[in-house]
């Protein structure tokens, strides 16, 4: 779970790996520094764009608010990118979610073909009940599947381009990072020589 974002009790930032990220979620800048820094996450294009994926398919799929219990040990199980798969998460928000419902309910209207269930207090009835969560969820299924499919591939592209695009800056961020955990090493081996020697 380390790759998971850290929340930071004040402010309107989240901690990532050392970084602060603005959680303004709607503005544009916020979105491009949350895709800058999902693309230079210390991890493989496929992990991360697989990660990505997970969430997305869990997000569309009608859970209701539970997507993340069924996302994060998918993604431990497929061995996707956890922060990734959280963002992906975010496809589904009190916004989107009314939308994607409602097409979801249509897509699997069309393919069971089944009769719509007209707005009254007959909706509540068992029957109709069952007609409505059926349709939500074969529609569901298709649709987070096509859609899961496709933000993979689109992920994967993105990812492999701006890594190739800045090779250097990508390599010698990673080094520096490794560098910095092997002179802490260093410098705690010291210390506990230190210690013994003085102690």
């Amino acid at each position: 779970m380390q790759d998971l974002p850290r929340m930071l009790e004040k402010g309107s930032f989240f901690e990532y790996r050392g970084k602060k990220i603005e959680k303004r979620w709607f503005s544009l800048s916020s979105l491009k520094k949350l895709i800058k820094e999902l693309v230079r996450v210390d991890d493989s294009p496929k992990r991360i764009a697989r990660g990505l994926a997970i969430g997305v398919f869990w997000g569309i799929l009608p859970t209701f608010g539970l997507a993340i219990l069924f996302a994060l040990p998918t993604a431990i199980f497929l061995r996707a990118n956890k922060f990734s798969t959280i963002l992906g998460l975010f496809v589904a928000n009190p916004f989107t979610t009314p939308f994607i419902y409602a097409f979801e309910y249509k897509i699997g209207e069309l393919i069971l073909r089944v009769t719509p269930v007209a707005v009254s207090w007959r909706l509540l009835q068992l029957e109709n009940l069952l007609k409505l969560a059926k349709s939500l969820l074969v529609g569901g299924s298709v649709l987070a599947i096509g859609i899961a499919l496709l933000t993979y591939f689109l992920a994967l592209q993105i990812i492999i381009r701006y890594r190739v695009r800045e090779p250097k800056k990508g390599k010698e961020r990673r080094q520096a990072g490794k560098f910095k955990v092997l002179m802490a090493r260093i410098k705690k081996k010291v210390e506990e020589i230190t210690n013994k020697l003085l102690g």
